[in-house]
Formats: structure tokens, sequence, C-alpha cells
């Protein structure tokens, strides 16, 4: 990866194979794999599988393998993308106001999870917080980052998921921590957010190591 003044992006190399036996001749497989959708970045596909088409559904692209093949073997899919991320800022702090959020929307997230116990008593007492009632998205998600760092101070790495009970009580945590945190928080106001997962590639290009983020939605 170059520096941010000019990126241009990670070249990945992707090999996986399947090995398979069935008792019967001349069986068809058929395989059907996504790659990196078109969001905030450009995708090349610079080598793709032998033996498979590249199909389009929306910004979504995946490769299609369906081949008659012997009673035992392996398929070796081997691909070659490029991934462009697209460099944004934000410009505005006018992101709208969360009441906005409709009552079905806000009920469809704001169950009660393993990891996001977003009705317990513990979150209730955080939700009496004067940042908390905020009607202002881009106030209130700056007022849970300034809370959450000061609420879980201590970055360790976990062996398993703690979930965000567990982490706002110990205030230890990682990224899984911090992500558990914000959405069980989130959810609790009304804010539709969901978990995500993803990798983030050193700048040295020789270790990859787990990121884990969050997508919550407004209309700006």
């Amino acid at each position: 990866m170059e520096s941010l003044s000019k990126v241009i992006g990670w070249q990945i190399h992707h090999t996986e194979r399947l090995q398979y036996r069935t008792k019967s001749g001349s069986p068809i497989i058929r395989l059907k794999f996504y790659h990196y959708p078109e969001y905030r970045q450009k995708v090349q596909i610079i080598s793709y599988p032998s033996k498979c088409k590249v199909k389009n559904k929306g910004n979504n692209s995946y490769f299609l393998f369906n081949q008659k093949v012997n009673m035992k073997g392996t398929v070796s899919l081997k691909r070659i993308v490029r991934v462009i991320p697209t460099l944004m800022s934000i410009k505005s702090n006018n992101w709208g106001k969360i009441s906005n959020y409709s009552s079905e929307i806000q009920q469809k997230y704001q169950e009660s999870s393993e990891f996001w116990p977003v009705r317990i008593p513990r979150i209730q007492g955080i939700a009496e917080q004067e940042w908390f009632k905020s009607d202002s998205l881009f106030d209130w998600v700056k007022g849970s980052y300034f809370f959450l760092n000061k609420k879980i101070p201590f970055r360790e790495n976990q062996d398993e998921r703690l979930g965000a009970l567990k982490a706002l009580l110990s205030g230890t945590g990682d990224c899984e921590e911090f992500t558990d945190s914000f959405i069980t928080l989130a959810r609790r106001k009304g804010i539709p957010c969901r978990r995500l997962t993803g990798l983030i590639i050193t700048k040295s290009g020789n270790s990859v190591e787990l990121m884990l983020g969050l997508r919550f939605f407004h209309k700006n």
C-alpha cells in the first residue's frame, strides 16, 4: 500500500482447494462465491479462476463454477483482485436527527441479545446521562465515543468475546468489546446499527489482523 496521498490499493491473492469424492460417475459441481463489493472502493479482477464465469448482480460480482468432474479429485480456485479504496472525509456534522428513524426500524433493532443486552438496568443507567439524550446523530456518536474511551480504558486482547456488559463492568476489552458496546448503546437509543467484520492489511503487507467495524444508517 502506498501513502494515503496516493493510494493505489491492495493486490490480494486467493487460493482455495475443494477436495471431493463421489459414488456416482461424472457429477456436476456448482460453486458460487462472491468477492469484494463495489462499496466505497473499486475492485479490479486481475485474474479469475479457470473454468469460472464472472457474473454481476447489483453492486456485487461473483464467480460461478459449474463443471462436470470425475468421481474423485480437487477443484482449485485461484484468483487475484486489486482493491482500491475511495478516500473520504467528513465535511459536515449535520447527520440528521435520531428521532427521524421510524418506530418500525427502531423496534427492529432494539431487541436484546447475548452480546448486545439492550434492555438491562445497567444500560438504562447510561441512557440517563446527558450526552445520551441528544437527538443529533453526530453529537450522539461523538458523545458515545468519548464515553466508551473512558469506560473501557484498558485495551487488552481477549481470548473470547466478552460482550458489552462484561466489557462495561470490567473496563477491559479489544475491538470486539468496543464494537459490541457501541452497538448496544446505539440500539438502546433507537439507532439502527449493525456489526461488520473485515481485514486490515498492514503497511508492510506481510501480515493481516482482524478488524471489527460497525455501520449505522442515516439519510444524509
